[in-house]
C-alpha cells in the first residue's frame, strides 16, 4: 500500500544573458592547404587572422574545421581553389560588433553561423533548483497544515531543466544576405539583430509523505462481515419450541 502523500509542483524561471559567442566563418582561398599549415600558408586565412588580432582576438582562438576543395581530380588539387571553414571561439559580447565588422569587411570571408555561450547558465539552474526545493517544502507544509496532517519526509522527487532560447544562433541560408554591410567611414554596420538572452526554466515535482488524517485510522479497519457465517456451521436460526 502506498503511503499518504502530498504532491507539489514548482516552476521557476530566470533570464540569462550570453557572455560570448562562437563564430563560424567560410573563407574563399586561392590555394589548398590542410591542418595547421592552412592557417600559416593560406594567404586569405592569414589576412583574416591578422585583422582579427587588431580587433582583439588572439590567434589561438581561430580553429580550422574543414577544407572544401574545388577540384574534381586529385592531380589538380595543388592548383585548385578551396573553401576554408574556421571557427572563432569565445568572442566576448563587447568585442562582437568589431569582430563581426572585421569579418564582413574581409574579402572572401562570410559568416555562416553564430552560437551564443552562457557561462552562468549552470550556476543559474543550480540556484533555481535550491529555490524550488525550499518553495516545495514550504508549500507542502502549508497544504499539510490546512489538511490537519504532518509532513513526514520526501517520497519522490523529479525535475526537468528547460531553456527557451531567443536567437541562439543563426545559420546563413544565403550568406550574402546574412551581413548587410554599409561603410560609413568607420567599421561597417551589421544588418541583423544580436539578441543573446535565454530563459532558464526549472520544473520541479515532489511528493511528500504525510501522516494519516485525524480520525481516519478507523477507515482502514475492516467492518464486521454481514451475511452467512463461513465457519462450516449452519447459519440457520434455532427456534425454541
Amino acid at each position: 500500500m502506498l503511503p499518504d502523500t502530498i504532491s507539489v509542483r514548482v516552476v521557476n524561471e530566470a533570464e540569462v544573458d550570453a557572455d560570448s559567442a562562437d563564430l563560424t566563418v567560410v573563407v574563399e582561398g586561392s590555394s589548398v592547404f590542410s591542418g595547421s599549415e592552412a592557417l600559416k600558408k593560406a594567404k586569405e586565412l592569414q589576412a583574416l587572422i591578422d585583422a582579427l588580432k587588431e580587433a582583439g582576438v588572439d590567434e589561438q582562438r581561430v580553429k580550422l574545421r574543414s577544407v572544401e576543395v574545388n577540384s574534381q581530380t586529385f592531380a589538380m588539387i595543388k592548383t585548385s581553389s578551396a573553401k576554408y571553414v574556421v571557427s572563432i571561439k569565445t568572442v566576448a559580447v563587447e568585442q562582437l560588433p568589431q569582430v563581426l565588422g572585421t569579418v564582413a569587411s574581409h574579402k572572401g570571408a562570410k559568416l555562416s553561423r553564430l552560437t551564443w555561450n552562457y557561462g552562468t547558465l549552470t550556476a543559474t539552474r543550480n540556484r533555481l533548483r535550491c529555490d524550488a526545493l525550499v518553495q516545495a517544502i514550504q508549500q507542502a507544509r502549508a497544504d499539510a497544515s490546512a489538511l490537519g496532517v504532518t509532513v513526514l519526509g520526501i517520497y519522490q522527487l523529479s525535475e526537468e531543466s528547460r531553456g527557451r532560447v531567443y536567437n541562439p544562433e543563426y545559420i546563413a541560408g544565403n550568406s550574402a544576405d546574412f551581413l548587410a554591410v554599409r561603410s560609413l567611414g568607420g567599421l561597417p554596420e551589421i544588418g541583423f539583430h544580436l539578441g543573446n538572452s535565454t530563459t532558464a526554466t526549472l520544473d520541479l515535482r515532489a511528493k511528500f509523505r504525510v501522516s494519516p488524517m485525524p480520525n481516519a485510522e478507523h477507515s482502514y479497519a475492516q467492518e464486521p462481515a454481514v451475511g452467512p457465517v463461513s465457519n462450516g456451521e449452519s447459519s440457520t436460526p434455532v427456534r425454541d419450541h
